[in-house]
């Protein structure tokens, strides 16, 4: 099992999809931060993260 930092398992992965976030939760919008610019995800890279995460469990 993951553990982070703090030491809380990881029970989820989240893996956006696309630019765009309709959420507003701290994931995506850290108060007091500009938006980032950043490259999405190919299928291959969101394939190679998901097989990653179930290896490690």
């Amino acid at each position: 099992m993951l553990i982070d930092n703090y030491g809380r398992p990881w029970l989820k992965l989240r893996i956006v999809v696309n630019s765009v976030c309709n959420y507003r939760c701290i994931f995506c919008h850290f108060e007091g931060q500009g938006k980032f610019l950043s490259r999405e995800l190919s299928a291959e890279d969101i394939g190679f993260v998901a097989s990653v995460a179930k290896e490690l469990g």
